[in-house]
């Protein structure tokens, strides 16, 4: 759940005033400066800023696609993704209404001009049976008036050529629009019959009726009403034609607007539904980057309260596995010769994976480029040679401070190993950057603890710490009666050894002794260097007569140094116990180096043990 080509520790925690506060700081900084402190309500764009991952050019589509998000823009690029899908449904939501809009208003404009087509047609289709009415009146008063002389007839053939008369112009226009030319224009053949008409009603007036039935019934007259006649229908019914056509269309543009309308009104539907989709799949991935960026903060503040690395490994194991549970995963930090990675924990262990016990720096991508490395099955893509097996697996080294600490490693299983690792890279990353900080201010802690507690020369335990372990042993052995010994080396001609080879060969044979002493003793036994060339080593637990066989094993393996460094190195080394020599640290130390010069005197390269108090020698005898 997104999405940087410059690492940047952007996951940092510090707690100032007790607070948990996330903290952005770049790599080299010589102290994790704060830049700015961010609410926990905006944690999921900050969560993290991973590397560029190498390898991922075996990927295609989606891998590539997800494995390029995580590289290339951390969880601001993931927040910008859905923003970006989801304003492609509202602007296609909005292109939908505006068409629709437009389409309405260009649909009634349409059906409008149809509509004043069709009334036209309609108008003139009035016109023209107006005036085949009038026509028609006065063809039968005519002959009427021609036949009974009825002067009432001779009205009603003038109202009739009044209302022909009015509607001549749309016999025009009907006669220019005619897909059929006639042989004669019908206006010309109306003149023709007004003309027979006229006469007919002057031969009727003058009382020759037979000469004026004889001009209505001649052919002349009768094919001239014919002719008129059949224009008028013709004309008639290639208007009602253009009106059913006009009402055809009428139909279609209504039936059309119509359509986009329901259309339209389905897509926005189905537009408001994909983004409420994605808002909530946003919302979603919101929530679980919130719960993700608790999870990070009560790390980090968990990570505070780690004494040391054993808790840091438990920490880091119990988070990895509630944000990645489908994933294993291993911690390596640098050996103390950072030549190589030594595991420090695992955790979710798949069966058959192989996890190395450690890694030659020499052999990972990872460390040495301090960037991502995605170890792929598919593809041909660059592999770290430490990478066995088919698997696939992502490393992402812990940088903090600007120094490489240690690696952590992920990897899947099953057949989709890619893309689920292609899918947690940017929370990888996160929890590796927030861990980084967290490791490396533990080992500060323990650089700082063993600067102020060690010898920088030899390693062990220095005076101070030496006087206080001691006081609680010898406190613990008086309560007690449980017995503590220390025994006191000194390396023999040791001023005459820096002055014949010098004080590096000296300084050289200082630390291997001190070495030695070390790989000698128990867990529970603490070595000190006590001044110059003199050690002393606390044995918990321990009789007298048991610290000096663990003494006289410190000599024989100090003595087998000669053979290394091609000088004799010898040590004498006196040994006292509490409460059998002295029941007080100054008295115990000052037994020990007593039975030191006594070892001195008896020709050094040996073992002596202090004497026993005299109440110890009674109590000895009484017991």
């Amino acid at each position: 759940m997104p999405p940087l080509v410059e690492r940047s520790h952007r996951m940092l925690f510090a707690r100032p005033g007790g607070r948990t506060a996330l903290l952005r700081t770049c790599p080299g900084e010589a102290a994790n400066r704060p830049l700015e402190r961010l609410p926990l309500s905006v944690a999921p764009r900050g969560i993290c800023a991973p590397a560029p991952i190498v390898g991922e050019a075996s990927l295609t589509g989606e891998k590539a696609d997800s494995f390029r998000g995580a590289s290339a823009g951390g969880l601001e690029d993931d927040a910008d993704r859905p923003n970006r899908a989801q304003s492609w449904p509202i602007v296609a939501i909005v292109a939908i209404l505006l068409s629709m809009v437009v389409s309405a208003i260009a649909g009634f404009a349409y059906i409008e001009h149809e509509r004043a087509h069709a009334a036209t047609i309609a108008t003139e289709l009035d016109h023209v049976r107006s005036y085949r009415f009038g026509v028609t009146n006065q063809m039968e008063s005519a002959t009427g008036y021609a036949a009974t002389g009825n002067t009432a007839l001779l009205k009603t053939f003038f109202a009739a050529s009044d209302l022909a008369g009015e509607n001549v112009q749309a016999v025009r226009l009907l006669a220019a629009r005619s897909t059929t030319r006639p042989h004669a224009d019908p206006l010309t053949i109306v003149r023709q019959l007004n003309g027979l008409w006229s006469r007919s009603i002057g031969l009727s007036r003058r009382g020759a009726r037979a000469e004026a039935d004889a001009l209505l019934t001649s052919p002349e007259a009768v094919e001239a009403l014919a002719r008129i006649r059949s224009q008028l229908a013709r004309y008639e019914t290639e208007a009602r034609d253009r009106q059913a056509e006009h009402d055809r269309r009428l139909a279609f543009a209504w039936h059309l607007v119509i359509g986009i309308q329901i259309i339209g009104g389905l897509l926005s539907v189905a537009g408001l539904a994909l983004t409420y989709r994605h808002v909530s799949r946003d919302a979603r991935r919101r929530r679980q980057a919130m719960r993700q960026a608790e999870i990070l903060f009560h790390m980090a503040d968990v990570l505070q309260s780690a004494s040391g690395q054993e808790d840091a490994n438990a920490v880091l194991g119990a988070t990895a596995r509630r944000l990645l549970p489908q994933l294993s995963g291993a911690l390596y930090l640098f050996s103390s010769a950072r030549d190589r990675l030594v595991l420090s924990t695992a955790w979710n262990e798949h069966e058959g994976d192989a996890t190395p016990a450690t890694i030659l720096a020499s052999e990972c991508w990872a460390v040495k480029r301090g960037k991502v490395q995605a170890n792929l099955r598919s593809g041909d893509a660059l592999r770290c040679e430490h990478h066995q097996g088919s698997g696939a697996a992502i490393e992402v080294p812990m940088v903090a401070r600007g120094e490489v600490h240690g690696l952590i490693r992920f990897s899947a299983a099953g057949p989709a190993q890619d893309q689920e690792l292609a899918e947690a890279a940017t929370l990888i990353s996160a929890l590796t950057d927030a861990v980084s900080l967290a490791l490396s201010n533990i080992a500060l802690r323990d650089k700082l603890r063993s600067q102020a507690l060690k010898d920088p020369l030899t390693g062990l335990y220095n005076r101070r710490y030496m006087e206080d372990s001691l006081q609680r042993f010898v406190s613990l052995s008086q309560r007690s009666g449980t017995p503590a010994s220390v025994v006191l080396i000194d390396l023999d001609h040791f001023k005459k050894l820096n002055d014949d080879h010098g004080h590096l060969i000296g300084d050289t044979i200082l630390r291997a002794v001190a070495e030695t002493v070390s790989g000698t003793l128990r867990e529970s036994d603490i070595a000190c260097r006590y001044g110059g060339e003199e050690l002393l080593v606390i044995l918990p637990d321990c009789a007298l007569a048991d610290a000096v066989y663990k003494a006289e094993v410190i000599r024989a393996r100090i003595e087998t140094l000669s053979n290394v460094h091609g000088v004799r190195v010898t040590a004498s080394l006196g040994v006292a116990s509490s409460p059998e020599n002295s029941n007080t640290v100054q008295d115990l130390i000052l037994q020990a180096d007593t039975a030191l010069y006594e070892a001195k005197r008896g020709g050094r390269n040996c073992v002596q043990a202090a004497a026993a108090r005299p109440n110890s020698l009674e109590l000895s005898v009484a017991a």
